[in-house]
């Protein structure tokens, strides 16, 4: 477990820094993948097991949230507010989510030795 949450803590920070080619679509589409995914692990770092579908619930609520609460084009006066909840509602990002989440959630269930818990 905790090599997947620091391996999307990595991932979450490349997205972050990048500045090449591409760099826009790369952060804004791969950014949310691998940050949800990112959260989802340190749920399950947090949470004792069994806690699948708690954390998945938990990191779905958080993603969704985000995205509901961009809706109503929020005005941050605090720019790291702005950068970690963004500002601008889209559907993209609803499905790098759901993507992330289904990847996340399927790399914990289907990983060799994984503790045997309920799904």
């Amino acid at each position: 477990m905790i090599f997947w949450f620091l391996t999307f803590v990595v991932l979450t920070a490349s997205c972050v820094l990048y500045s090449g080619p591409f760099s826009k679509v790369y952060r804004a589409h791969f950014g949310d993948l691998f940050g949800i995914m990112f959260v989802y692990f340190g749920w399950r770092l947090v949470i004792p097991a069994p806690s699948r579908n708690l954390a998945l619930c938990l990191s779905a609520c958080m993603a969704y949230g985000v995205e509901v609460l961009q809706w109503f084009e929020p005005e941050f006066s605090n720019q790291i507010a702005r950068f970690l909840l963004g500002s601008v509602f889209d559907w993209k990002d609803v499905a790098m989510y759901t993507l992330g989440l289904g990847v996340a959630y399927w790399m914990d269930t289907s990983q060799k030795g994984s503790r045997n818990e309920s799904p």
